[in-house]
C-alpha cells in the first residue's frame, strides 16, 4: 500500500498501517504496544477523530477565510469547515472499515453537531448514552465488543473529570486529565490484559507527545515523507521491555466499578475512585521492582 511502502522495516510497515486503518497487528508488535502502554493511541477512535479534525481546521481556515471574506461573509466559517471535517471523517471511516471504538466517535461527533444547532449542551452523559444506542442499534455484535466498552468507558472518565474538576488554567485540566485516565482505565483494561511493565508508567507523557506526533505523520503520509522518523521510531522497538502479570483483583475491580457509577454523583467518590487507582498502580509498581 502507499502507507507501507514509505517504510523499509516491516513493523514500522504494520504499524503505521494499523495506526491509520486500524488493521490488526502481529502478536509480537501487539505485545510490544502493550508494554509501552500505547494501547490506547494506537486504536482509531476518539482521539484520532478529534486530532484530524483539528488539522482540518488548521489547514482549511486560512484560505477559506480569504475567500469568505470576499464572496460570502455572512456564512459562519466554523460551522462550514466542522461539516466539512465531519463528511471527510465519514470517508475515512470508511476507508477504516468502520471501525467500533472510531464510529463511537464518529456518532458521537455527528450527535453533538446535530444538538448544537439546537442550541443543547453536548458535553455530558446523555451524548454518550445515544451514542451507544445508535453504535447497538446500527450493529448489535457491537454489544459483544471488548473494544467499544473500553473506548466508551474511557469517555465516561473523561466526563466524570470534567463535571468533578475544576481547573483554572486550561493546562492543568489538560495534565491531569492525561494522569487520570490512564490511572482508572489500568485498573478496567488490567482485569480483562493484566501485563503490565514500568514502561507504561510513560503512558501519559506519550499521550500527550502522541497529540503532535499523529498529525506530523498524517502530513507526513500523504506527501510520502512517512519515513522521516524510521531510525527513532526503530530504536523504540528495539528497546527491551520486562513484564509481567499483574491482574486487577476481581473484588477491587467491582468495587472500582461501583465508585466509577457514584463519581457522578459525588465528588467523594471521584476522589476516592482518584485514590484506589493510584494507589493500584504503586502496589504494580513495587510488585514490579
Amino acid at each position: 500500500t502507499f502507507i507501507a511502502n514509505q517504510h523499509n522495516d516491516e513493523r514500522l510497515k504494520k504499524l503505521f498501517v494499523s495506526l491509520f486503518f486500524e488493521t490488526r497487528l502481529p502478536d509480537f508488535l501487539q505485545q510490544k504496544i502493550n508494554e509501552f502502554g500505547l494501547s490506547a493511541v494506537m486504536s482509531l477512535s476518539g482521539l484520532n477523530l478529534s486530532l484530524l479534525v483539528g488539522l482540518i481546521f488548521l489547514v482549511i481556515t486560512p484560505p477559506y477565510r480569504y475567500i469568505q471574506d470576499i464572496y460570502f461573509p455572512y456564512r459562519n466559517r466554523n460551522f462550514d469547515i466542522l461539516l466539512f471535517a465531519l463528511v471527510v471523517m465519514i470517508f475515512y471511516a470508511y476507508l477504516a472499515g468502520f471501525a467500533k471504538p472510531f464510529m463511537r466517535a464518529l456518532i458521537m461527533a455527528l450527535t453533538a453537531f446535530i444538538l448544537s444547532l439546537r442550541g443543547i449542551k453536548i458535553i455530558n452523559f446523555t451524548t454518550l448514552a445515544v451514542t451507544l444506542a445508535i453504535m447497538i442499534a446500527f450493529s448489535p455484535r457491537s454489544l459483544f465488543s471488548i473494544g467499544l466498552w473500553l473506548s466508551v468507558i474511557g469517555v465516561y472518565y473523561i466526563f466524570i473529570f470534567l463535571r468533578q474538576t475544576n481547573f483554572s488554567k486550561v493546562w492543568q485540566s489538560y495534565l491531569f486529565l492525561g494522569v487520570f485516565v490512564f490511572l482508572a482505565m489500568s485498573v478496567i483494561a488490567r482485569f480483562l490484559f493484566p501485563l503490565f511493565s514500568l514502561a507504561q508508567l510513560s503512558s501519559p507523557i506519550t499521550s500527550v507527545l502522541f497529540d503532535f506526533f499523529y498529525p506530523i505523520e498524517v502530513v507526513l503520509h500523504i506527501f510520502g515523507f512517512g519515513y522521516l522518523f524510521d531510525k527513532l521510531l526503530t530504536r523504540g522497538l528495539d528497546i527491551d521491555v520486562s513484564s509481567l502479570s499483574i491482574p486487577t483483583p476481581e473484588l477491587f475491580f467491582y468495587i472500582f466499578l461501583l465508585l466509577s457509577v457514584l463519581s457522578y454523583f459525588r465528588k467523594e467518590a471521584f476522589w476516592l475512585l482518584c485514590f484506589s487507582s493510584a494507589t493500584f498502580t504503586a502496589i504494580s509498581v513495587f510488585v514490579a521492582f
